[in-house]
């Protein structure tokens, strides 16, 4: 009977083979020795009836290792014969307290016993074709991808939408990379940062670099958006140059004509970096992963439409620094525990503060917390706001009162309705007042 011979073929093939069948022998090799086929009966009976292998060996003075005891058995003959050569087929002897052993081919060594992966070399090859077609159909599917991506991103008709077709956080987007393009702090919180680069690359002001594998685009050619923070984004083509100043003033009129759209990237961007902020008071804790949950991101979101964001993250800290001592402690018995723990705390620390404000008064941004450039540009040049009002101020559709300059040079107050630098205004020590002469308007934020 010829060896079995395995066919010798790259490590991707041999994960190929091991993935789409078991690992199972069907032969083993075959040790020839001087017995007559009735000493080799004798034996075989006394090992099935339960004799050690050692104690036949020696009697029969063989000197193999008792693991290669079955190997001095020639196969018995069965019934049938090979598919691929039509050799007649054999079986091994069973090994004692084992089913009997699947019937292969004497030539060839072919099994065709199902559940059973045959490594005949015909088989092999057969597999080894398979393999090949399907990288070569793979090859052929990302090179359709690739030529998509092309259409979608880099051929030289590619442009950019014009600006005033971009959405707002593209918009918002380009304002800060334009304002700050040599700044090292951080332009997008971290939870945003996958919503806001998957509107630059619609409106194309972003595009993946040529490089980019095949795999992180979808059968259209567009990057999929799991994939977004993972490859290196260009800036697009555009037929237009647009100043930093005109594309605030659009900003701006977008804004104020859609009160609602303010509001939610208002909260959007509060939320995301009320969440960074707990992921930094729990980094490096076991169940940091765990605690971060959507749930806890919904209770932020609803905690800030009625609450600033200092209050907040007042909660946030207070809850998680209630969860680091019950981990130090070892209170929590699992993940589930201890992100369960830290809504409730969170949502009872939310409760306490709506009735008391002032717990959260002296609750500033940490110095260790960068705030992200996106945050600066929105509040501080798009709303023109007051200080940290972003921080200081819950989520409103209130008019906001706007940076104002006299020709000297220093800031002056001036109506959020009407724009008159004629108004009265009163400051306290949490509250300030302002009321206008020519329109009548009233409006009061907390200082």
């Amino acid at each position: 009977m010829a060896p079995m011979k395995i066919a010798q073929t790259s490590k991707g093939f041999g994960a190929y083979r091991s993935a789409v069948s078991p690992q199972v022998r069907t032969q083993r090799h075959f040790i020839a020795t001087s017995l007559t086929s009735e000493a080799l009966d004798l034996a075989y009976r006394r090992y099935i009836a339960g004799e050690r292998v050692r104690d036949i060996l020696a009697e029969l003075g063989l000197g193999i290792a008792p693991s290669e005891f079955l190997c001095i058995f020639p196969p018995d003959p069965v019934e049938g014969e090979c598919s691929h050569c039509g050799a007649p087929l054999v079986r091994r002897k069973r090994a004692r307290n084992q089913p009997p052993q699947a019937a292969y081919c004497s030539m060839c060594g072919h099994c065709d016993a199902p559940g059973v992966r045959c490594y005949c070399e015909k088989c092999n090859q057969l597999i080894l074709d398979k393999y090949e077609r399907l990288q070569s159909q793979r090859a052929e599917a990302e090179a359709r991808v690739l030529v998509l991506a092309g259409q979608r991103y880099w051929d030289d008709g590619v442009q950019a939408k014009p600006f005033s077709d971009w959405s707002l956080e593209s918009l918002l987007w380009f304002g800060v990379h334009t304002l700050w393009e040599r700044e090292g702090d951080s332009v997008l919180p971290r939870y945003l940062r996958a919503n806001f680069l998957e509107a630059t690359l619609a409106d194309g002001i972003q595009v993946p670099t040529r490089h980019t594998p095949a795999a992180y685009f979808d059968d259209t050619g567009r990057l999929l958006k799991s994939n977004i923070e993972r490859v290196d984004l260009v800036l697009g083509r555009s037929k237009e140059v647009i100043d930093q100043d005109e594309l605030t003033s659009f900003i701006q009129v977008r804004i104020e004509r859609d009160r609602p759209q303010r509001d939610r990237l208002w909260l959007d961007i509060t939320s995301a970096e009320c969440l960074e902020f707990a992921a930094n008071l729990l980094k490096g804790s076991s169940f940091a992963s765990s605690l971060l949950t959507p749930e806890l991101l919904d209770s932020i979101r609803d905690g800030l439409t009625r609450l600033a964001s200092r209050q907040v993250h007042y909660a946030l800290y207070t809850s998680a620094k209630n969860v680091l001592a019950n981990l130090g402690a070892r209170r929590f018995s699992n993940g589930i525990h201890a992100r369960n723990a830290m809504l409730s705390y969170f949502r009872a620390q939310i409760k306490r503060v709506e009735k008391d404000p002032q717990l959260a008064h002296k609750m500033w941004r940490p110095a260790d917390f960068s705030r992200s450039l996106l945050s600066r540009y929105f509040f501080n040049h798009v709303l023109e706001a007051e200080s940290d009002i972003g921080f200081l101020e819950p989520v409103c559709a209130v008019d906001l009162p706007r940076k104002s300059t006299s020709p000297d040079g220093k800031w002056q107050p001036r109506c959020p309705v009407c724009s008159s630098l004629d108004i009265d205004l009163e400051i306290d020590l949490a509250l300030v007042t302002l009321a206008c002469r020519v329109c009548g308007a009233g409006r009061s934020y907390r200082a």
